[in-house]
């Protein structure tokens, strides 16, 4: 378990609080806990999402069109090969 040293605050409207406090009630968890285990869920789905590339069909399409048009130069064979090496 992670030692809390910080604090964050921030001001919202009476109706957002009611709303919040209304919403962690109903899982019974306390008003902190039910806004940091909110903000960091959609934390890690913004991280995951940056992570990811994502291509429409034909995008794709094209991707490995090109890919297969195209003989690796000798830096990418080495890459490849150390990559094979490591996970071998």
């Amino acid at each position: 378990m992670s030692v809390k040293s910080k604090s964050l605050n921030m001001r919202i409207s009476e109706s957002d609080k009611q709303t919040l406090h209304r919403a962690a009630s109903i899982l019974g968890v306390n008003l902190t806990s039910f806004v940091l285990q909110s903000a960091m869920k959609k934390a890690q789905e913004t991280l995951d999402h940056e992570k990811r590339i994502e291509l429409t069909k034909r995008d794709m399409k094209r991707l490995l069109e090109i890919m297969d048009s195209t003989e690796p130069d000798e830096n990418l064979s080495e890459a490849f090969a150390h990559y094979n090496a490591k996970i071998s």
